[in-house]
């Protein structure tokens, strides 16, 4: 980690012209999820309190979240649903051996999508419900926004359940069909997906992670999505933290480099991995690390571009790592067509249901 802190330091210190001191780097960290580096740095005494509140916070809403669920994982290994538990703190875990680093809203599964109804039903069996939080409480959704949220996305409709925990008031639940994004007009096989999976165990809960290498293609997609989708673009999704992440995972986790690139031409996601590592090197430069695995994948190289359907893909204007610190959202609302904006204004009412 001591490495990826000081890669990363001297990127902030080029892209601000000056040497940054711990208050400020801890500002910028937060900023920028980079949740592994917060730990690294001599802060303040005010900052080091703030480390260690958050620390013992995100313990405990993990730690609720999984033992609200252990039922839930139970009967899933006994009804034999595949299934594996994405992101969040068993991401964390492969990252920085530490299930608690990362900080999340919710427990991520990955299903298979014959299996959508098995999986809704033994979740609201469990006392879950389709809905959002408001003041008053849960508010289910209505027919038309669970079939509407199915038909936009990959993903059912969130499932949430209150607790009697007053750190973790509500456990969320999202059920994922796909790695892939719709813009991708294709859907990976789950059943091959699934195959590649591994038990550990989070707060003393046994869960399914997919293994190192499968879970380092989850993790190179979905930082793919968010470093090329125009609405989470323009939300502020391009953060240094996505590529902390890849660096600290290639770094940390090891998987195999010929296995990673047999997995990734059977999935047909080569392309899509290979950027995410090529994008990484370009942030922290070219090192022995990434070209480890960059000779595996024996693809094209993408393009510098943003925009994941055939019609709205552009050229970035700004290099890498000079577009993590530039106003994305300003420039969309200078450059982007009437279409793509309104595409934007759909994605969030759709996020919002």
């Amino acid at each position: 980690m001591n490495k990826i802190l000081e890669l990363v330091c001297h990127i902030l210190n080029q892209a601000y012209k000056k040497k940054l001191t711990d208050g400020e780097l801890f500002d910028l960290f937060s900023q920028h999820k980079c949740a592994g580096l917060l730990y690294e740095l001599s802060c303040p005494k005010e900052k080091q309190q703030e480390i260690a509140f958050y620390k013992m916070l995100n313990r405990n809403i993990i730690y609720v979240r999984y033992q609200s669920c252990a039922s839930i994982f139970t009967q899933l290994e006994k009804q034999k649903i595949p299934y594996a538990v994405i992101k969040g703190a068993v991401l964390s875990l492969s990252l920085y051996g530490n299930a608690f680093v990362r900080r999340s809203g919710d427990i991520d599964l990955l299903i298979c999508r014959n299996d959508a109804d098995r999986i809704k039903q033994l979740l609201l069996s469990e006392g879950f419900i389709q809905g959002r939080i408001t003041e008053q409480g849960i508010v289910p959704f209505s027919r038309y926004e669970l079939l509407y949220y199915t038909a936009q996305t990959h993903q059912l409709a969130p499932f949430i359940r209150k607790t009697n925990n007053p750190l973790c008031p509500y456990v969320n639940v999202d059920v994922n069909f796909d790695l892939l994004w719709g813009e991708a007009n294709r859907s990976l096989t789950m059943d091959f997906v699934l195959s590649k999976t591994e038990l550990v165990s989070i707060c003393n809960v046994t869960v399914r992670k997919l293994k190192t290498e499968m879970e380092f293609i989850s993790l190179c997609l979905h930082h793919y999505k968010d470093m090329n989708s125009l609405y989470l673009l323009y939300k502020g999704k391009l953060k240094l933290g996505l590529f902390c992440d890849l660096y600290a995972y290639l770094s940390n986790a090891a998987p195999d480099p010929k296995h990673l690139a047999e997995l990734c031409d059977t999935l047909s996601v080569s392309l899509y991995v290979k950027k995410c590592i090529s994008d990484t090197e370009k942030v922290f430069g070219k090192n022995t690390l990434t070209q480890r695995y960059l000779q595996y994948l024996h693809c094209p190289n993408l393009p510098d571009t943003y925009g994941l359907a055939k019609t709205e893909i552009h050229p970035w204007p700004f290099a890498l790592p000079e577009r993590l610190f530039v106003d994305i959202r300003s420039y969309f609302d200078q450059t982007l067509s009437l279409e793509e904006k309104e595409k934007i204004k759909l994605n969030n009412t759709v996020m919002m249901l």
